[in-house]
């Protein structure tokens, strides 16, 4: 559900290519849920799981096709 989220909400969404709401909306996602538990909580770590999430994602759907 929260990957649908993700590629619905982020990816297609108002939030493309604004970096500052793209933070604004992780701050209520488990990224930064758990960014939050570990202490590391920044825009850094966001923007950097961020970026792995949309590799994962390209990835995989290029492998399911």
């Amino acid at each position: 559900m929260e990957d649908l989220l993700w590629q619905g909400l982020f990816w297609q969404g108002p939030f493309v290519g604004t970096a500052a709401s793209a933070v604004r909306w992780a701050q209520s996602s488990s990224i930064c849920r758990s960014a939050q538990e570990t202490g590391a909580f920044h825009s850094r770590t966001i923007e950097t799981k961020i970026a792995a999430e949309k590799s994962a994602n390209t990835r995989r759907r290029w492998t399911i096709r």
